[in-house]
């Protein structure tokens, strides 16, 4: 069975470092939801957390580094000006 688009857009949210809540008031669904999504997912991409699934789903192609949003100031060294 292939990995849903709504579980995509569960990891692509956790891919950007969101909690379980903030992904479940993201996409106007429960918690409970979430986590529901999150563990279909890790089952069928035979992984055993949200990190390896985030890496198996770009590996895979379901997810694109054009995804992840990287953070203001990432990589920046301590002694940077800003």
């Amino acid at each position: 069975m292939a990995v849903t688009a709504r579980e995509i857009a569960v990891l692509r949210l956790a891919a950007n470092g969101s909690t379980n809540q903030a992904i479940a008031s993201t996409l106007g669904i429960s918690k409970e939801a979430v986590l529901s999504r999150m563990q279909s997912a890790f089952r069928k991409l035979r992984v055993n957390d949200r990190t390896q699934a985030v890496a198996v789903a770009l590996r895979l192609g379901l997810l694109s580094l054009d995804d992840v949003v990287v953070p203001e100031g990432a990589n920046r060294w301590h002694g940077d000006a800003p």
